[in-house]
């Protein structure tokens, strides 16, 4: 294993910028999960790795090497791609031993490679299958077997289980992590998916249109979102955003749903300004009490119920402007009723009304 490092690549398409100096280092035997929306340059930054693309500036390093020009073969990575990418015409266990075959590694050790690989996975049954007699699970399987019997530096994984239902999704997910964790190989791992980001990554790193949003621990993006952009695409359901005006007067802040107090601690960084945003996760706002209106002048925010989200073990509601919250246990709620809800002061997010950028 081995750390991999981008450091100021720009790769352009046709004049659009999928990578925008992004610099980001991959430490040794970790677990990275590059996320974002589609489009934001994180299957770029893999290709770029990979020596799939090549970059317009900026070099990467596997270890201390620059590989930027370097052939693809030559690299020591292994790639999952989203398709799966395997040889239709060859058994799983051919598949999973042609890398070593192009090494030319004897045959009696490519057999037990790719036996012992087989073991790890559970798909010793299988070897002797096409990948035409397998399900989306059993395929995405052989394809990391076939990555993982070379032994790599660096794991790149390309979204590789955006083809599988739900359930199974949820079960590789584990497989993947305890697997990465036995290997100890430095993985990067792409996704669109903010769930498996949040549930797989050592650390996660955010990006937005080719740029480097964050770089954290899952849980310090969840609570300390560096921008509005990763506080709303971190979280699920995604959090509230209100542009509000500072009245100093009443050390209050007014929105579109009424008003909430400015957080003491935020009262000097507040000082200058008129406008902000303001962040509250659905599951940080706390029901105070039913309103008889929208006007209320009441602290806390109206939320009129136009869709109530019975999700099992919580219920969510939502008004026709967005604004969402989650019911405590026990509580219920009917279309057209207006609730009021609040929020600790710690449990507020506030963002530059311009720039987006967190304060304090």
């Amino acid at each position: 294993m081995a750390r991999a490092r981008f450091e100021h690549v720009t790769r352009r398409f046709d004049g659009t910028l999928a990578l925008d100096d992004f610099t980001l280092e991959v430490d040794e035997g970790e677990f990275l999960v590059l996320v974002g929306p589609s489009g934001c340059g994180k299957t770029t930054a893999l290709r770029c790795l990979s020596g799939l693309d090549e970059p317009d500036e900026g070099a990467v390093y596997i270890g201390d090497v620059d590989v930027t020009y370097v052939e693809p073969a030559d690299r020591d990575v292994a790639m999952v791609f989203q398709n799966y990418a395997l040889y239709p015409y060859l058994s799983v266990f051919d598949n999973i031993a042609f890398p070593l075959k192009m090494r030319k590694v004897p045959k009696g050790e490519r057999k037990q490679r790719v036996e012992s690989v087989a073991e790890m996975l559970d798909i010793m049954p299988l070897l002797k299958r096409n990948p035409r007699e397998l399900s989306g699970g059993q395929r995405q399987r052989v394809a990391l077997g076939r990555a993982i019997v070379r032994d790599p530096a660096v794991f790149l994984l390309d979204e590789p289980l955006s083809n599988l239902d739900a359930q199974l999704r949820g079960q590789t997910r584990t497989e993947l992590v305890r697997l990465q964790r036995e290997l100890g190989t430095t993985t990067i791992y792409v996704t669109h998916d903010q769930t498996e980001a949040m549930t797989m990554g050592h650390r996660l790193a955010v990006l937005n249109e080719g740029k480097l949003q964050q770089l954290a621990t899952p849980m310090e993006i969840y609570s300390r979102p560096a921008n509005s952009f990763v506080a709303r695409f971190i979280g699920s359901p995604p959090m509230n955003q209100m542009d509000a005006t500072v009245d100093h007067d009443e050390q209050r802040l007014r929105t579109f749903y009424g008003w909430l107090p400015i957080p003491a601690d935020m009262l000097a960084v507040l000082a200058t300004r008129t406008k902000v945003i303001v962040g509250l996760r659905p599951e940080h706002a706390r029901l105070t009490s039913a309103a008889s209106s929208s006007t209320s002048d009441d602290a806390g925010l109206s939320l009129r119920v136009d869709v109530v989200e019975a999700l099992g073990s919580d219920t969510y509601v939502t008004s026709s402007t967005g604004l969402r919250a989650r019911l405590p246990e026990g509580v219920t709620a009917r279309i057209g009723e207006t609730l009021q809800i609040d929020c600790a002061d710690t449990r507020l997010h506030l963002f530059d009304s311009e720039t987006g950028a967190r304060l304090g």
